[in-house]
């Protein structure tokens, strides 16, 4: 059963951007920000409530995130929920 929402990804070309944007339309700040080099992405996260908006912005143009704005456009690219059992 699902027990919260724990995140929403968008893609993006730039987290900054985004960030700025979130921060003067909602007043909401990023509580991180890292380098995923494994992933190619550098992801960005704004707490909202229990949950968190996260903005990924490729870094490796050869990876996932970089060939799915490519194909479909920034915007929404996953959602990740708490479960209390994965393996059943």
């Amino acid at each position: 059963m699902i027990k919260r929402v724990d995140h929403i990804a968008i893609a993006v070309n730039s987290a900054d951007d985004a960030l700025s944007v979130f921060d003067s339309v909602f007043g909401l700040k990023a509580d991180h920000i890292e380098e995923l080099p494994d992933q190619g992405v550098k992801a960005a996260t704004i707490r909202v409530g229990d949950t968190h908006i996260e903005f990924i912005e490729p870094t490796d143009p050869e990876g996932g995130v970089a060939k799915f704005i490519e194909k479909k456009g920034e915007g929404f690219h996953h959602i990740c929920v708490e479960v209390d059992d994965i393996d059943a």
